[in-house]
Order: structure tokens, then C-alpha cells, then sequence
């Protein structure tokens, strides 16, 4: 819990970056897959945010965390290549 505690205040504050968050946590690449699909929501309200955004220290901080999240799903993108075929496969069926 703590964990996602972390997530959200760098939504709040994108300044922190992910990988800090992972090495502090000790979390796996699979648990940062995880939490990245359980906060998918959060991506479509930032988009909103942005495309909202009239104040310009808002709209940079807003895609400050975006590009945070993209950062989580590049460490998806790699996690794929270190996981055996078949699991990823199946990885990827349950993303679909």
C-alpha cells in the first residue's frame, strides 16, 4: 500500500521518477506492469488534463506524468523480452 501511496504522489508531483520508486520499493518489473494496468485510468484523465490545462506550470507538470507512466510501459515493453514465450503470450492475451 505504501507502494501505491508513492505512485500517486508522483502523479501529484511527477518531479520523482519511476525508477527511484522501483529500486526504493524493491518492486519487480511485473508488479510495476501490474500497478501500470491497475492505474490505466489515471493516463486518460491526464490526457484530459492536458487537453484542460490553461495554466502552463499545470499543463507542464500534468505531462510530467504522463511521461512518467510511458516510463511504466517501456519497463513493460522490456519485461516482455526476458519472459518466456509461452507466459508472455499468455501475458498478452489477458492485456487484450
Amino acid at each position: 500500500m505504501d507502494c501505491v501511496k508513492s505512485i500517486v504522489g508522483i502523479i501529484k508531483d511527477p518531479v520523482m521518477d519511476i525508477y527511484t520508486t522501483l529500486r526504493d520499493y524493491e518492486m519487480t518489473v511485473e508488479n510495476a506492469v501490474d500497478l501500470m494496468h491497475r492505474l490505466a485510468h489515471v493516463r486518460v484523465e491526464m490526457d484530459e488534463r492536458i487537453s484542460r490545462a490553461e495554466v502552463p506550470g499545470i499543463k507542464r507538470r500534468t505531462l510530467r506524468a504522463v511521461r512518467w507512466l510511458n516510463d511504466i510501459k517501456k519497463l513493460e515493453d522490456e519485461s516482455l523480452m526476458t519472459i518466456d514465450f509461452p507466459l508472455a503470450t499468455t501475458f498478452l492475451e489477458l492485456k487484450a
